[in-house]
This record gives C-alpha cells, sequence and structure tokens, in this order.
C-alpha cells in the first residue's frame, strides 16, 4: 500500500534534513553567533537591521539625558558635547555623532541644529528644543526629550513584540498539526482498507 502524500513529504523532508544536517548545523551556528554578537556587542546592535532603531533610540535618549545634566550644571554646550564624546560611555558610532554635533555648534549653529545634523535629535524635536534654547529653559526640555524618546521606544518594542510573539507559536502549532496529520494518515488508510 502506497504512504499518502502528506506522510511522504514529510519522510523526504526528514530525509533531506538528515541528508545536510552539516547545513543545518551551519545554520543553528550562525543563529546562535549572531544571538551572542546582539547580546555582548553595543557596535553590532547599533547596526543590526531589525534591533539597530531601537537601539538607536534609547542610546539618543541616554546622550540627550547626559547633556541635559551637563548643561544644568552650566556646562557650555560645545563643553559638554566634548565631554560626552571623550567619554567611553558611548560606543564610537554614538561619539562620533556627538563630534560632529560639537562642531556644528562650535561653527555657530544652534544646539538644535547641531543634534539634528549630528544624528541626535528627530526633526520633529527641533522647534521644540529651538523654543527651550530662547526661553531658557533647555536642559529641562532636554530631560524631557530624553524621557520621551525613552518611552517611545519602549512603546514601539513592546507593539512589535507584542504582534511577532504569536507568529512563532503559530508556526510551530502548524508545524506540530502537520506531522500529527502526516503520521496518522497512514493508519486511517489502513484502517479504512481493512474495514472493507
Amino acid at each position: 500500500m502506497p504512504l499518502p502524500p502528506p506522510t511522504q513529504t514529510l519522510l523526504d523532508g526528514g530525509t533531506m534534513i538528515a541528508d545536510s544536517s552539516w547545513l543545518v548545523a551551519l545554520v543553528c551556528l550562525a543563529a546562535l553567533a549572531a544571538f551572542v554578537s546582539l547580546l555582548f556587542s553595543a557596535s553590532v546592535r547599533w547596526y543590526f537591521p531589525i534591533v539597530g532603531p531601537s537601539y538607536r533610540a534609547t542610546v539618543r535618549s541616554r546622550m540627550l539625558q547626559m547633556l541635559s545634566f551637563l548643561m544644568a550644571v552650566e556646562r557650555p554646550v560645545p563643553q559638554a558635547l566634548g565631554v560626552l564624546a571623550d567619554s567611553e560611555y558611548f560606543i564610537p558610532a554614538a561619539r562620533r555623532r556627538l563630534n560632529k554635533a560639537r562642531r556644528q555648534v562650535e561653527q555657530g549653529a544652534t544646539l538644535a541644529d547641531g543634534l539634528q545634523r549630528g544624528g541626535m535629535l528627530p526633526s520633529a524635536m527641533v522647534p521644540l528644543v529651538k523654543a527651550a534654547e530662547r526661553a531658557g529653559h533647555l536642559p529641562w526640555a532636554l530631560a524631557e526629550l530624553a524621557e520621551h524618546l525613552a518611552q517611545r521606544t519602549l512603546r514601539r518594542v513592546r507593539r512589535v513584540s507584542l504582534a511577532v510573539f504569536p507568529i512563532p507559536i503559530l508556526a510551530l502549532g502548524l508545524l506540530v498539526g502537520y506531522v500529527v496529520f502526516a503520521i496518522f494518515m497512514p493508519l486511517l488508510a489502513l484502517v479504512g482498507n481493512l474495514s472493507r
């Protein structure tokens, strides 16, 4: 008696995986290496396609928070940006942004324009920083913007995780359902043939 097509497909897939076990092992090692790199390397997190935007927004929030603190203790803006750029707290990519913002401010740009050109401030927040500069409430405004960026990033990550989390569970459920169906299909066919 021939095997039903779902069972034959399952057997062919298992044989293919067994024949290319080196490829499966290589994919598993690559996934493990990517996970370890994301876990331990801030530079990899900065440039990684999926994780990168959220991580960059978090670093931006920290930079604005620290800049707010330095300005609250009455450090001049170029000096405050220089202190942050020279510190080892941020990764090199973030320090390059800080140095770019510092050069812009030293060349006469406003803090808001310098931060935007340096990639530290979203363009939607530039008018608020300019208004805070004119009103003399810059440290407070930068602290509020940093908090807003952190909260927005946290909300975005939470939404994405809530949307993505069911997908692997659904895929695993479909896989298990197919395997169970493929295993019991020959038994049902056999019982059907015996009952005739």
